[in-house]
């Protein structure tokens, strides 16, 4: 089973909901121009001038170009995250998530370039957390697991997230998780509670190459193949240490693709069943497509 959620904004509403969160940032006591926020709300300021028509890079070398374009890339699919998460943990009591907002402002500009990435470990629970709240499930974050979720019939599922880096760790990363998961459950108030592997894969898909096609469906399939290829080759990765207490991995990743009319967001989910469950089934659709406006 997989789930596609292809979004197209326009880059005026992009940048203003962003501006809200760096507005929410301040609020909360952290100074966002002095993060990596900060360089994203620039390069953001830039797509809009091109998406105006105005020629912003007319004296930049041809050399340069790549570079900036994949500085404007990866600002775009920051943006996209950090604003749904925003939209959907502003309403939680800020005491419960406020340790994990201050070390997702923290980081890098650029994903995977470094072994060591907590920032984006962060965010990408917080982003867990922030889909099964769009679904309308109650979460905690200050668990024994990443994060905690209340079941409509009484039981615990435990999510244990992992953001993997490198494609050799993929097999110790799952493994762990599962792990992990037997050892909430031991230690929770009931056997009868389950768990989830949650992964991004993003830094492990092959770089997917500029398109000029105004299509934008193109990106679309191009991403689902590249993110079902991935799952098949490596599916025995994915079932490592496979627990009977564990559901199921929902394996995530997000591209942007630049067109020659602006850049497009993709985020794509595979869901990899351990078992026939009628859980995971169910929580599947509910946890798809959720669009950030």
């Amino acid at each position: 089973m997989e789930r596609n959620e292809i979004y197209e904004h326009e880059f005026s509403g992009l940048l203003s909901k962003f501006e809200e969160v760096c507005a929410w940032f301040d609020s909360l006591g952290f100074r966002f121009a002095v993060t990596r926020y900060g360089i994203y709300h620039k390069n953001l300021q830039k797509l809009k001038e091109l998406s105006n028509g105005e020629r912003i890079f007319k004296d930049t070398p041809d050399e340069n170009l790549v570079a900036i374009m994949k500085e404007m890339m990866n600002s775009h699919v920051e943006a996209n995250e950090i604003i749904r998460v925003y939209n959907d943990l502003k309403g939680l009591d800020i005491q419960e998530y406020l340790d994990q907002i201050k070390k997702v402002i923290t980081g890098q500009e650029f994903r995977a370039t470094s072994e060591n990435d907590p920032a984006r470990d962060f965010l990408f629970e917080l982003s867990m957390a922030a889909r099964f709240l769009r679904a309308g499930y109650k979460i905690s974050l200050k668990s024994i697991c990443d994060i905690e979720v209340k079941l409509p019939d009484g039981r615990t599922l435990f999510i244990e997230c992992k953001r993997v880096k490198s494609l050799k760790k993929l097999s110790k990363n799952i493994k762990v998780a599962n792990q992990q998961i037997v050892r909430r459950i031991k230690e929770s108030s009931s056997l009868k509670n389950v768990g989830m592997v949650a992964v991004n894969v993003t830094d492990l898909l092959p770089r997917v190459s500029l398109i000029n096609s105004e299509e934008v469906r193109i990106a679309t399939s191009e991403h689902r193949e590249l993110s079902r290829n991935f799952i098949l080759r490596s599916l025995e990765d994915f079932m490592a240490g496979k627990s009977n207490k564990c559901i199921g991995v929902l394996c995530e990743s997000s591209i942007s693709k630049i067109f020659s009319g602006g850049l497009i967001y993709s985020r794509h989910i595979n869901n990899i069943p351990y078992e026939s469950d009628d859980l995971f089934e169910q929580l599947m659709p509910q946890l798809s497509n959720q669009d950030i406006v």
